[in-house]
């Protein structure tokens, strides 16, 4: 197997011939683009590890602070990731999806702090996790499109494959869920199946995270 198929590979192969329209692009933003998709990857993994210890290890009040606020951190570390990816060069084409995340995600943050404060949002309020998820699509698309602009066609392959598996992922929830007022049994094989592409989305979506983050600071 290649590396452009392995997404697990590390970041070797170069731009193809389309990318070179890089050159020449602001080193300092395509850094800070970079920066802030570190940011998101240590927050993909500070949240695994918070994970581990909350459910994986011990029960004790040290273990579970520890592991709440490695999860408040890693929330900050994935809102303010892409921040930072604000500077991306708007020659990418990927300026706009950025921005969509980002208000997205302070669309989100608001609903979550008001819905907290007690207030009562109606029906507004149940589409937090839709916001969520359409945040989620976005970033998936920002990173394609900017894998496009550097003509990193492995990257945008993956970026591909991610945003298919978790649509797949999220319509077998949903249909988990249906299932579970009509057929028990075959629901609860569903809804592992779904936890289980869930966990392989999750570490594809990483992966991606990562190698266009090395990918952006190998060009300098």
């Amino acid at each position: 197997m290649s590396n452009s198929e392995n997404p697990y590979a590390p970041v070797t192969a170069a731009p193809s011939a389309q990318g070179a329209n890089w050159i020449g692009t602001d080193p300092a933003a395509l850094a800070k683009t970079a920066f802030g998709l570190s940011l998101v990857y240590y927050g993909i993994i500070l949240l695994l590890l918070s994970i581990i210890l909350m459910f994986g290890l011990s029960l004790a009040p040290f273990v579970l602070i520890t592991a709440l606020g490695g999860y408040m951190i890693s929330s900050v570390l994935m809102f303010v990731g892409p921040i930072f990816c604000l500077s991306v060069p708007a020659g990418t084409n990927a300026k706009g999806l950025i921005i969509a995340t980002v208000v997205l995600q302070l669309i989100n943050f608001l609903v979550s702090v008001v819905t907290a404060l007690g207030v009562d949002l109606g029906q507004f309020g149940s589409f937090s996790q839709l916001i969520n998820v359409l945040s989620a699509i976005c970033f998936v698309l920002f990173m394609r499109r900017l894998s496009q602009f550097l003509g990193r066609e492995d990257l945008t392959r993956r970026a591909g494959r991610v945003l298919a598996l978790g649509l797949a992922t999220l319509v077998g929830g949903i249909g988990g869920i249906g299932a579970m007022f009509t057929f028990g049994a075959v629901a609860a094989i569903l809804l592992l199946v779904v936890a289980l592409l869930s966990l392989l989305e999750f570490i594809m979506y990483a992966n991606l995270v990562n190698a266009l983050s090395k990918a952006l600071k190998s060009y300098k």
